[in-house]
């Protein structure tokens, strides 16, 4: 009888460590498949951001996202949206306008002025942005939807194509 039990607990041991086995292999697959798709989700993330301007794709640089807002180069872009910009780099101040809408930015700074003229009285008003206007290797990068939409077009982001789709709701002279 005890050669009986001792055979029994045997085998009994040898399917517990099986099943040990088979578990610890199961949830090591689990966390190495994690892994990949958290890297895969990673390396999209650096992928470049794309530009799309009335159904024109324009040809864009160094766009990045910060604090959920994608960042421009002031020089080219604004141009490409029929706004003018000025810049001083001396006082840090960054003037984006057309006929009848100025917005003062100041670079590092969060706080923005938007000088409106409505029927020929002007209104003044301040907001608080999510990524400040930066120079970067010489360049002076802008949010480009708190831009757009102040000179009332439209903004979508695309994530499959990571693009930032601008629409004029009128047309841009």
């Amino acid at each position: 009888m005890y050669i009986n039990l001792f055979v029994t607990g045997g085998k009994d041991m040898k399917k517990s460590s099986f099943k040990k086995v088979v578990l610890v292999g199961l949830t090591c697959t689990i966390i190495s498949t994690s892994a990949i798709f958290a890297l895969t989700d990673n390396f999209n993330l650096n992928k470049a951001i794309r530009l799309q301007i009335n159904n024109e794709w324009v040809d864009a640089e160094n766009l990045y996202i910060e604090n959920d807002r994608t960042m421009v180069p002031l020089d080219g872009i604004i141009e490409e949206l029929g706004l003018k910009a000025e810049s001083d780099l001396a006082t840090n101040k960054v003037k984006i306008h057309d006929d009848d809408l100025i917005i003062n930015l100041t670079i590092g700074n969060n706080i923005v002025a938007v000088v409106k003229i409505i029927r020929g009285e002007i209104i003044e008003e301040t907001y608080n942005l999510d990524a400040a206007p930066k120079i970067i290797n010489n360049q002076i990068f802008v949010p480009i939807r708190f831009i757009a939409e102040t000179f009332g077009m439209q903004v979508s982001w695309d994530d499959a194509l990571r693009a930032v789709i601008v629409e004029a709701l009128s047309d841009i002279s």
